[in-house]
């Protein structure tokens, strides 16, 4: 009889400890990765010392660095890691990440050393940071889709996606609160210090388990050229795929593009509400906590949906919710109002609902050998929507109203609301009960 852990089957080969160990892992990495949209803003003004014009422009162009790099490689990471496994490659991020929050502290004394703007410095390392977590980033959601099957998948997805929210609540909460005390460059040292320690966790306590290496499902190893054209052939194909990455593409930048514009929002006009930028900094923190907190305490219910109404119907409540949440925030003038923390509980839910079924419902038709190539190409769509909609969102910030980035992801939330609902019929239903067809497998 097999093992359970939270009513998820634990596979032959696998322990417990591996499974706590991902999770835990998941709240780590995503703690961490939040800390260049916190402090980044307070940084750039008071230690780097960004001009208030191009204030929105600079930040958003920071941000974007980590998008162009993952739509550039994650195709060719998505192949390396079905071909040489997940664990390398996180150990790798992991690595890369921790040297350059240590290189983010020194920033403006390596400037001053080399004599140049050390907002080259910051350019520079977050390149470094980006493609050390896209090596990273996505093994995470790879290695749960390998460790789990369909019958216990979509509590697996919840349970990651709760820890995501922990992670990313604790680090909004925590980093928010701490930059008032230490100051923001110290807050890069302690992110360091927790990529240290997860990669700890990951070198002793995570192991591989790729179904396509097993004696069972023996394959040998593609060119990345040759994976790349069988990936496009199955979403050519898969009404399922397509409904997730378009819904990936519009939904993947809501946690950035909440985090990076509220929190410059709020710096920008603190003066005009008599507020000092590191309590505007904090005062943020709560509001994106709240949204955090929600999605985590939600998260758990749309892994029991997930599993036993479907995918679909989770997908289309997240994207609904998620595109009125921002909608209504992009009308709001004070960000400090408990309008836009109603808002932020309306994007909580529907960020919680659509990372469910939209990593449930990708492993479900993804084929398992060439899956760590399906969820990289899918990571690579969401970051090209966060690409388009956050220089744009910069652009509209700079020029058009502190608001209207969120009225822009809005709209076009609501737009993928209406593509899921015209495709219902199309896609096959899929719970813990289905019988999953070679078809809809391959």
């Amino acid at each position: 009889m097999s093992q359970k852990l939270l009513g998820i089957d634990i596979p032959e080969g696998l322990r417990k400890s591996n499974f706590y160990a991902l999770f835990l892992s998941t709240a780590f990495i995503m703690a961490v990765y939040m800390i260049p949209t916190i402090v980044l803003p307070r940084f750039l003004k008071e230690v780097i010392g960004v001009p208030q014009k191009s204030f929105g422009e600079i930040n958003s162009a920071i941000q974007n660095i980590g998008t162009i790099t993952s739509i550039l490689f994650l195709s060719l990471i998505g192949s390396l890691s079905d071909r040489h496994g997940r664990k390398i490659l996180l150990l790798s991020g992991l690595s890369g990440a921790t040297l350059s929050f240590i290189l983010y502290y020194y920033s403006p004394v390596i400037g001053n050393f080399l004599g140049i703007n050390p907002l080259w410095l910051v350019f520079l390392f977050s390149l470094l940071l980006s493609l050390s977590m896209t090596f990273a980033f996505p093994q995470i959601v790879t290695l749960v889709a390998d460790y789990t099957d369909r019958r216990s998948r979509g509590k697996s997805m919840a349970i990651m996606s709760t820890m995501m929210g922990v992670g990313i609540t604790l680090s909004f909460i925590f980093f928010s609160l701490i930059q008032k005390r230490i100051g923001s460059a110290n807050v890069f040292l302690i992110g360091a210090f927790f990529m240290f320690l997860t990669l700890i966790v990951v070198k002793f306590f995570i192991v591989d388990h790729m179904p396509h290496k097993s004696k069972e499902m023996p394959v040998k190893r593609n060119s990345v050229i040759k994976t790349w054209k069988e990936v496009s052939s199955v979403i050519e194909k898969s009404q399922g795929l397509k409904v997730c990455f378009f819904s990936h593409f519009a939904a993947s930048s809501d946690r950035i593009m909440l985090g990076v514009f509220l929190n410059i929002w709020v710096v920008r006009v603190a003066g005009d509400f008599n507020i000092t930028p590191a309590k505007a900094t904090a005062m943020c923190g709560i509001i994106i906590g709240l949204s955090s907190m929600v999605a985590l305490v939600s998260t758990m219910f749309w892994g029991i949906f997930v599993d036993r109404f479907g995918r679909m119907p989770v997908l289309a409540f997240g994207l609904l919710s998620s595109g009125i949440g921002f909608s209504l925030i992009g009308i709001i003038s004070n960000p400090f109002s408990l309008e836009v923390k109603l808002c932020g509980i309306l994007t909580g839910l529907g960020v919680a609902a659509v990372s469910v079924s939209t990593s449930s419902l990708t492993a479900d038709f993804a084929p398992k050998k060439i899956l760590g190539s399906v969820f990289s190409i899918s990571n690579a769509i969401g970051f090209l929507g966060t690409l388009f909609f956050v220089q744009l969102g910069g652009f509209l910030f700079d020029y058009v109203g502190f608001s209207r980035p969120f009225s822009l992801v809005g709209a076009i939330e609501l737009i993928a609301f209406i593509y899921v609902i015209s495709k219902w019929k199309h896609v096959p239903k899929i719970t813990r009960d289905t019988k999953i067809s070679h078809e809809i497998q391959h």
